[in-house]
This record gives C-alpha cells, sequence and structure tokens, in this order.
C-alpha cells in the first residue's frame, strides 16, 4: 500500500514479477508476482502472491563455494538435557561429558543410561549449483562436505536398544546465504544438526530451504543426512 505514486509505481502491471535482497524488515527478502493493481482514494494498493524463480528468469546459472563457520550461524542450540560445550574457534569444536540417555530418569542409577564423553571437531564446506534454461529447472545441486575429527567415547549397559539408535546433540541455524542469478537473488538459511549413535559414529543432517511467510525462491532444498564414521 502506498501513499503516493511514483515512477516505479506507474510502470508496474499485473503479472510482473517483483524482487528484493535481504532487508531488517524482509531477513529473507522476498520473491512476489503482482496479482492487481487499484487506487483507493490517495493510496495505490498493489497484491501479489508467491512467484517462482522460473518466473523470474529466462535463462541464467550460478556457482558458489565456501566454507561455514561458527561465525556464520544465528543461533547454537544443545538437546535438553544435555551438557555439550562449544569451544571457541573458527571450525566446528565441542566437548562432550553428558548422559544421551536414562532409563528410569535417576540419574544415580547408572545401570540404565548411555554416557558419552569426548570431543569433535568439523569443518563445513557449501557448494551450490543452480541453472535455468527457457523458465525451466535445468539443474540443482546442493553439497555440504565435512572433514572430521573425534576423541569420543559412548558407554552403556543398556541392551534393549536398537544398536542404530541416533541421537540428537546440538544444532546450528546458519544466516541467511544470499546469492545471485542475474539481478534476482535466492536465499538459502541451512540449518546442521548434530546425531551421534550407540555406535560412536556421528551424522550431520542438515535442512535448507525458504521461510513459507516471506517465501523467496520458490523452492525447498531437500533435507540430506551424510555419515562420518
Amino acid at each position: 500500500m502506498f501513499s503516493q505514486s511514483s515512477t516505479f509505481l506507474e510502470q508496474v502491471s499485473v503479472g510482473d514479477i517483483i524482487v528484493s535482497g535481504t532487508t531488517p524488515k524482509a531477513p529473507h527478502g522476498f520473491l512476489r508476482k503482482v496479482v492487481s493493481k487499484s487506487q483507493e482514494e490517495n493510496k495505490i494498493i498493489i497484491q501479489t502472491t508467491q512467484a517462482k524463480l522460473t518466473e523470474a528468469i529466462q535463462q541464467g546459472s550460478v556457482l558458489v563455494s565456501r566454507s561455514l563457520t561458527p561465525a556464520d550461524t544465528t543461533s547454537f542450540t544443545i538437546e535438553k538435557g544435555l551438557i555439550v560445550h562449544q569451544v571457541p574457534d573458527d571450525g566446528f569444536n565441542l566437548t562432550i561429558n553428558t548422559i544421551l540417555f536414562d532409563g528410569d530418569g535417576n540419574r544415580n542409577t547408572t545401570n540404565d543410561q548411555i554416557r558419552a564423553s569426548g570431543s569433535i571437531s568439523f569443518n563445513l564446506t557449501f557448494n551450490f549449483e543452480y541453472a535455468i534454461k527457457n523458465h525451466n529447472v535445468e539443474s540443482l545441486v546442493f553439497k555440504v562436505s565435512a572433514i572430521e575429527s573425534k576423541s569420543l567415547t559412548v558407554s552403556t549397559e543398556v541392551q534393549f536398544l536398537n544398536a542404530s539408535k541416533k541421537f540428537p546433540i546440538a544444532r546450528w541455524k546458519f544466516k541467511p546465504i544470499v546469492i545471485f542469478i542475474g539481478y534476482v537473488p535466492i536465499v538459502i538459511t541451512p540449518t546442521i544438526t548434530l546425531y551421534l549413535g550407540l555406535d560412536g559414529n556421528l551424522s550431520l543432517s542438515m535442512e535448507a530451504g525458504y521461510d513459507a511467510r516471506n517465501s523467496y525462491g520458490g523452492f525447498i532444498l531437500s533435507k540430506w543426512a551424510m555419515e562420518q564414521n
């Protein structure tokens, strides 16, 4: 809703695609299609709906490779009840001395517990490839690679749990990553969850996509997981 006209508003027509980068009021940006334009008294009203990248771009591609560090995160959360510390550094470094599972909820009885202690370190590399041709998605590749080291011990006397059981340890949410195809920005918001298995193996699960309230890109990148031994 606009209180007065402008050269830009005069040029806006139904069917146009309006894009914006990230701003304080639109932290995930937006990609919108104009569905109506009207005037009430002195106000100009433009109604929009969510658009797709393929509506805004006829042809284009992008290739980005970069590292992800703790400085790129907006939050670091630990699963409730666990004792985990993040060591300040350029990489992701954790010290763990915690009870992963307690059958009766009483920490004084240890024969029903699964305990983990030690340290975990890993670095993350982010790779993104996206190509559109004739308003159709030609390719989409999203990878995050991890180089990991650990000195970790998992001990238990519990016999009834499945050996493949995994426990979430910690979660990192990252700042929006803005990538441009021509003049159109794509905003990716990754979240990484670290899991620890009964066998001592680690899993990194990553989700990436867009905020549906400020949807911006017209796609959701699928979840993925990888195992580190």
